[in-house]
């Protein structure tokens, strides 16, 4: 399908990681990042969608904002064991039946599930300015503590069979957290590839100019994490649609699963 929103598909809103699955129509919501103050950037590919019920979409997914924190205390004299350096905190993954809010589209109002791959990192690093100005620093990464969490919400509405429907959009629920059972490793390997590296930045002061640098970082970091986890829960839910013909298909949930998962091995990503 063709993006909708534009010729990138790119909004920016205070979010964190999402994606969503419709029956019969999903938007996936991929940030590059959870930045200082809160601001990331997503692209929003839709899936079967008019623009009106896109755009609704938006707007209702815009929620669980995520935060960059600051820790500019002195790094330790010496570099920090690996397992120092990185500490990732998992929650535990969340499923909740949320209210189901009726579309016009038909498809949209069988059924409806979205998850958020929420990444917030804290960074402690040293900060060099340079001897002209105080406008420009580097700062370079000691130690980055990673908390991801994801929270799902299943929507039923009361077109069709809704134990069919129920069945459909827990499949969804599955392919999230099988990926999120791997979360952790992922997340780690994104938090080393910034220890020891460094950052520029540039502002009006040197605060505003750290923040920029610690932005890079994080931005960074949950680039690497999202490649990993929401974009590929998302082509595997795209898949999973697919076989199933959004739910229509006598497919047992578990086989098309597995054929979502074949498929996604067997393409370029």
């Amino acid at each position: 399908m063709q993006l909708s929103n534009g010729d990138k598909g790119v909004s920016k809103c205070l979010s964190a990681q999402a994606g969503l699955s419709a029956w019969a129509a999903a938007s996936y919501m991929v940030p590059n990042s959870v930045a200082t103050r809160a601001a990331s950037t997503k692209i929003i590919t839709k899936y079967g969608m008019t623009e009106p019920f896109a755009a609704i979409l938006i707007c209702l997914l815009i929620s669980g904002c995520g935060k960059t924190s600051v820790e500019s205390n002195s790094p330790p004299s010496t570099p920090l064991a690996p397992a120092q350096a990185v500490v990732v905190v998992q929650k535990p993954i969340y499923v909740e039946h949320g209210n189901f809010i009726e579309h016009q589209n038909a498809h949209s109002s069988r059924g409806l599930t979205e998850w958020f791959f929420h990444c917030y990192p804290d960074f402690v690093y040293s900060v060099a300015t340079k001897p002209i100005t105080s406008n420009e620093v580097t700062i370079t990464v000691t130690k980055v503590t990673l908390t991801i969490s994801c929270p799902i919400t299943v929507r039923v509405g009361k077109n069709g069979d809704i134990r069919q429907t129920e069945e459909h959009e827990n499949g969804h629920v599955e392919i999230v957290k099988k990926i999120y059972a791997g979360a952790g490793n992922i997340a780690k390997e994104a938090c080393k590839s910034v220890i020891g590296k460094k950052f520029n930045g540039t502002g009006t002061s040197t605060a505003e100019a750290t923040t920029a640098a610690v932005d890079l970082a994080a931005r960074e970091v949950c680039k690497k994490y999202t490649e990993k986890t929401v974009l590929v829960v998302n082509e595997l839910s795209k898949n999973y649609d697919d076989i199933t013909q959004h739910g229509y298909a006598k497919i047992p949930v578990p086989d098309a699963i597995k054929l979502a998962r074949e498929r996604y091995e067997k393409s370029d990503h």
